[in-house]
């Protein structure tokens, strides 16, 4: 046998066995139900807001929910940046290019809505303002977004019946960086329902109370 005629058989077996092994390995992690889970590890979900029964006063003024705000989801990009700086106060500008820079899909909460190619705006309540009136009856949530303590925690079942969210899911490459010219999907099932618990106190007097024990001096301690 020539030495060509050897080189070509032995070709034609190598080939041959190259394609029985991919086959067996197929078969070993389940065919499309691999690449399905190949798949499934490219996207990234981050929730932009989650939805609670509001507690009210005794005038059903709302003491939670009360203030609502942007919040934009983000792909970043060069072009971005120039779309964002307009939109976030200053004093967060640094942690926006830091966020940008990082190459992974990302949350912010802008004081206008954006609109532009990777740049998603969604108009959302805050739980709690800045300061909050009755803070500690209010109690707060935990990383679940269930109640913690007080009213929350007492009346937790019953707020969390209005429940809801907005959960946004990007493309991802291996290292956790959004794909360019990917589009994000939004999942939207976030609503503030008037629902929700009424106390008995007056949010214009308890302000007013708070407001004016700032100004009141502490003791010192007597001994």
């Amino acid at each position: 046998m020539s030495t060509r005629r050897i080189i070509v058989t032995y070709a034609f077996v190598m080939f041959f066995l190259v394609i029985a092994l991919l086959g067996t390995v197929t078969a070993a992690f389940g065919g499309t139900s691999y690449t399905e889970a190949a798949g499934r590890q490219s996207l990234y979900t981050l929730t932009a807001a989650k939805a609670r029964g509001t507690i009210y006063d005794r005038n059903l003024q709302p003491l939670t929910n009360a203030e609502r705000v942007y919040v934009a989801a983000v792909i970043p990009s060069r072009e971005t940046l120039a779309k964002l700086n307009r939109a976030v106060p200053e004093e967060k500008r640094e942690v926006l290019r830091t966020a940008l820079e990082s190459g992974k899909p990302f949350l912010i909460e802008v004081t206008t809505p954006v609109s532009d190619d990777g740049i998603q705006t969604f108009s959302v309540t805050k739980r709690y303002a800045n300061p909050q009136p009755a803070a500690n009856l209010l109690g707060y949530l935990d990383s679940d977004y269930n109640g913690a303590d007080g009213v929350e925690k007492s009346f937790d079942a019953l707020l969390a019946e209005n429940h809801g969210e907005i959960d946004v899911t990007f493309a991802i490459d291996a290292l956790g960086n959004a794909i360019s010219g990917e589009t994000m999907h939004v999942e939207n099932t976030y609503r503030i329902a008037d629902g929700g618990v009424m106390l008995t106190l007056d949010k214009r007097m308890q302000q007013c109370v708070e407001n004016a024990c700032v100004e009141i001096k502490k003791a010192p301690p007597s001994f």
